[in-house]
């Protein structure tokens, strides 16, 4: 399985540029979203993810399916109000 490093001298995982570049498919809209990125780790990134598309999209995957799981599993404050509200208020319907 492929590991989530950091992009080397940044606070940036790599799947947090491949979601971004999933999401607009824009190499420059990675790197307005994450400055802190050499462009030369992006194009670097994006390279690996297109030559292994089927690989990587596995890979973000199982990312997604796991933040899933520990939010269902551990949901924020804010999450746990609002299901406590939500079953006080069918409750009372």
């Amino acid at each position: 399985m492929i590991q989530d490093e950091r992009i080397p001298q940044t606070r940036v995982n790599k799947s947090s540029i491949l979601f971004a570049y999933q999401e607009n498919g824009s190499v420059d809209y990675v790197l307005e979203g994450y400055p802190s990125v050499p462009k030369e780790d992006v194009l670097r990134l994006i390279a690996w993810y297109t030559e292994n598309k089927e690989e990587a999209d596995e890979w973000l995957n199982s990312i997604v399916e796991e933040c899933a799981k520990r939010s269902e599993d551990f949901p924020s404050p804010q999450t746990a109000k609002v299901r406590a509200l939500r079953e006080k208020l069918g409750e009372s319907l």
